[in-house]
């Protein structure tokens, strides 16, 4: 394991690449809404896209978490922006509503090995004692991305359409990609070392109140991710 200054290290490019990311992977999932209406998509459209993408998030939350405890996380972390990068790119050249909703749902894919890989990997990498600080910066930097990515992205659509604008966001990710392979995956191997090997949902019985805090809130924000964009383009 890296020492001290080595994780800080780390952990400043981890934070790049997590902007990076969630650049490309947030600002496709704001516009996908517009996209959709430009090729006649309705409200019912739009809520199913946002249902099925929602549906294989959660799956793949749960399946890249197992996947996390048995394979090294830099690997799988790099595996899922490569298929991000494909994923994204490709939006920009569908033209049929139908073809969208399906292909939407690997955006769902991808942002679920994005953001558990992420987090974890900002987990093992931070000193024990500034685990809520590097949480807290892991979390600046991927909303940072939030924040630039739509607004760039919307400059880049009104001046060249959408598929510059995905191709922009897929090259977004790749140097995501690059910056890791140069300077995160020579310096650090990361595997689970607790020894478990089994699946067992034992341990999230005792969160069950606490997740169904969050179901009032999941349920607005995906709503308006799922509809609020494309709203503001029909209005």
């Amino acid at each position: 394991m890296a020492s001290g200054g080595d994780r800080a290290g780390l952990l400043r490019v981890l934070y790049v690449t997590i902007f990076l990311t969630a650049t490309g992977l947030g600002t496709a999932s704001f516009m996908l809404p517009v996209f959709a209406t430009s090729l006649g998509a309705n409200y019912v459209d739009l809520g199913l896209m946002g249902a099925l993408r929602n549906v294989v998030y959660t799956v793949m939350t749960l399946t890249v978490g197992y996947l996390l405890d048995r394979f090294e996380r830099i690997r799988i972390y790099i595996t899922g922006m490569i298929i991000g990068v494909a994923v994204v790119a490709i939006f920009g050249i569908i033209t049929q509503i139908t073809l969208l909703i399906a292909w939407s749902s690997l955006l769902g894919l991808v942002s679920a090995a994005f953001w558990v890989t992420a987090s974890t990997i900002t987990a093992n990498i931070s000193p024990p004692e500034r685990l809520s600080q590097s949480m807290g910066r892991y979390n600046l930097s991927w909303i940072l991305g939030f924040v630039v990515g739509p607004t760039a992205g919307g400059y880049i659509l009104e001046a060249y359409g959408y598929q510059t604008l995905y191709l922009c966001l897929a090259a977004v990710i790749l140097v995501s990609i690059v910056v890791i392979q140069w300077k995160i995956r020579p310096a650090i191997t990361l595997h689970n070392r607790s020894g478990s090997k089994g699946l067992s949902l034992a341990p999230l019985k005792k969160l069950g109140l606490a997740y169904l805090t969050l179901i009032p809130f999941t349920c607005i924000l995906g709503i308006y991710m799922a509809i609020m964009p494309g709203y503001l383009k029909l209005v």
